[in-house]
């Protein structure tokens, strides 16, 4: 298979920077002509303006946005896709799904979307540095869901994932559980921070803070680190999960052990699916999630956005929007939320 081509390869041939090369292919005049016409002559020796680049060069009315996520498998991105497709649907664009099973949006994977010819990009994950650049020299923007980002113009739709953390620990605290686990992403990830910092604190809180009862899958698939964190980690006698989708994994192995322990998820994936094992899990407005998160990404769309007007200024700073979490109890299910604002 042929290796794609990137503005990296052109810029290490041409001994300039990918962000010069990037101006360089866009025409812009802070780069001299002598330099762009050598720029365009090795992208067209190496395949890159027939496989890459000619996508990338909108005209400024894509109506298709890219939704990345990292996981097919896990029924959070499910509903979340369907509700953003819902949401660019009601609103004249069409969605393109990218599923890569990476940690992070790195430049070389933003600059593989923007092939697409897409016009905004919703991510779930978390962008490197590198993509801030990026979206300053493309002008394609990235509203980041789920997560937080310090960069100045990425935005961010989240939950108060600390609040959802300590709840969860709250939760099985008041079983009258002692022993309370967690199986939590790595850390690398801010909602897998934030989730952890929450379940820590209402833990020490009461002195029932074990940190040899938390353990991260550092590499391994979720059932297989569960399996054996349970022949070689300590015993407990209840489990907060990071997701629904390490939840179930948990449950099936305890059912298949015949162990009884309660177990809290979070993203509330019953929330639609009536699945058979009813646990509690830690539950959001996910509708409201993507509405806010599909407004954010139009707002920064330069010239004509998706609400029919040219984009302010001040639509241009750094947006936050922080949403309110609540424990979500089989027996008694909570139907609303509210967004809390950050």
């Amino acid at each position: 298979m042929t290796k794609r081509v990137t503005i990296k390869d052109i810029a290490a041939e041409a001994g300039i920077t990918p962000q010069a090369v990037s101006r360089a292919l866009r025409g812009e005049r802070d780069i001299s002509e002598a330099t762009r016409q050598r720029v365009r002559e090795i992208a067209e020796r190496l395949n890159y303006v027939k496989n890459s680049f000619a996508g990338a060069l909108r005209s400024g009315d894509s109506r298709m946005i890219a939704v990345v996520y990292d996981n097919p498998i896990n029924l959070y991105f499910s509903f979340m896709t369907a509700y953003l497709h819902e949401s660019l649907k009601a609103r004249g664009y069409s969605m393109l799904m990218m599923v890569e099973p990476v940690r992070r949006l790195s430049a070389e994977m933003y600059l593989s979307v923007l092939s697409r010819n897409v016009g905004g990009i919703l991510s779930f994950l978390e962008p490197d540095e590198e993509v801030g650049k990026l979206i300053d020299d493309y002008g394609v923007p990235v509203v980041l869901v789920g997560r937080r980002s310090d960069l100045s113009n990425v935005d961010c739709v989240y939950t108060d994932d600390e609040k959802g953390g300590r709840l969860a620990a709250e939760y099985l605290a008041g079983l009258g559980l002692t022993k309370i686990a967690c199986f939590s992403e790595n850390l690398d990830l801010t909602c897998a921070r934030d989730r952890f910092r929450g379940f820590c604190g209402a833990l020490s809180e009461r002195g029932l803070l074990r940190e040899e009862l938390c353990f991260f899958p550092d590499g391994e698939g979720a059932g297989t680190r569960l399996e054996r964190f349970l022949k070689e980690g300590e015993a407990f006698d209840g489990l907060f999960c990071f997701s629904d989708f390490f939840a179930y994994e948990a449950v099936c192995l305890f059912s298949e052990r015949g162990k009884t322990v309660p177990v809290v998820g979070y993203d509330d994936v019953r929330e639609k699916i009536p699945l058979p094992a009813a646990i509690p899990s830690v539950g959001s407005d996910k509708w409201s999630i993507a509405e806010i998160a599909v407004e954010m990404l139009l707002a920064r769309i330069p010239g004509e956005n998706g609400r029919g007007r040219v984009e302010t200024n001040a639509e241009k700073i750094h947006r936050e929007e922080k949403f309110d979490v609540w424990l979500s109890i089989p027996e008694k299910r909570r139907e609303n939320g509210k967004s809390a604002k950050k």
